[in-house]
Parts: C-alpha cells; sequence; structure tokens
C-alpha cells in the first residue's frame, strides 16, 4: 500500500488530514476540545463523481443574530424604557460591536468538493481551508483520478 499524498485542512470545526493510498483514503481529525476521529475509505466503493459547496461558517449567522438581538436590546434599554444607567445598555452596545466584529470576520465562503459512495450518500468533504489550501483543486483531482484506477481495477 502506498502513501499517495496528504492534505492537512482546518476549518472552524476542526482540524482534519487526509493520508490518500492507492487503495483507501484515511481521514484523521479532530473537533476543538470536543473529540478525535479516524475513518478509512476504500476507493473502489467511491464515486468519482464530487459536489462542490460553498459554505458560510455557522458561527457567522450566530454572530448576526446576537448582534442584532443585542443591538436591538441595548437600543430598547435607553430610547423605550430610558433607563437612568448607562451600564447595561453600554455593556450590550459593546456585546453588539464584537458580535459583528466576528461576523465580519467569519463572512467568506468555504469551498467544500464533496465525495459520496457509489449509490451517492455523502461520506465525507474536503475544504480549501488550513495550511494545504492552496494544493485543495490539486488534492480533489488525485482522489478522483485514484477513484477511477480503483474502480477499474476492481472491475476488470
Amino acid at each position: 500500500m502506498t502513501h499517495l499524498q496528504t492534505y492537512r485542512q482546518a476549518t472552524l470545526t476542526g482540524k482534519t488530514n487526509f493520508e490518500l493510498y492507492e487503495d483507501k483514503l484515511v481521514v484523521k481529525g479532530s473537533f476543538p476540545m470536543s473529540a478525535n476521529f479516524e475513518r478509512s475509505f476504500e476507493l473502489d466503493k467511491l464515486s468519482p463523481d464530487q459536489t462542490k459547496l460553498k459554505i458560510r461558517p455557522s458561527v457567522t449567522w450566530i454572530a448576526m443574530t446576537t448582534c442584532v438581538l443585542t443591538g436591538f436590546a441595548a437600543a430598547q434599554l435607553v430610547f423605550v424604557f430610558d433607563i437612568a444607567s448607562t451600564i447595561l445598555p453600554g455593556v450590550l452596545g459593546i456585546y453588539c460591536v464584537l458580535a459583528l466584529i466576528v461576523a465580519i470576520a467569519t463572512w467568506k465562503k468555504v469551498e467544500y468538493a464533496q465525495f459520496c459512495s457509489a449509490d451517492y450518500t455523502p461520506l465525507f468533504s474536503v475544504a480549501r481551508s488550513g495550511p494545504d489550501a492552496t494544493r485543495f483543486d490539486e488534492f480533489v483531482e488525485t482522489i478522483r483520478e485514484q477513484i477511477r484506477t480503483s474502480t477499474n481495477k476492481t472491475s476488470a
């Protein structure tokens, strides 16, 4: 079993290492402060077709919602309830601005190549993110070629 290529990705949800061999792909990764995982996929059971996805991180929407809600609450406290203290609206305003900064910082969509089984059940995704992002297209194409090669060996 010859090791062909390695690809490392890092997203907000964790880090993943892909190790491509002649007949399989080994995926190892971790979720921050949560869990580690390792999974192996036999290439002859995969479809060489891929689905291209561009996904904005969910933290973006959480931050935008937090920004709107805290900003609205701060405005209501100042203008509707006319509270004498400025501490609570000030804290909510600061929290609103910080949430807006997080939303802006995570606004860019991340590109994924999703691979499926032969019956088109999604199995894993490779992201254009992290230390090897510049090699994304090359790695995805190498996976597709190896799947085709492996599938042809099995059917021959």
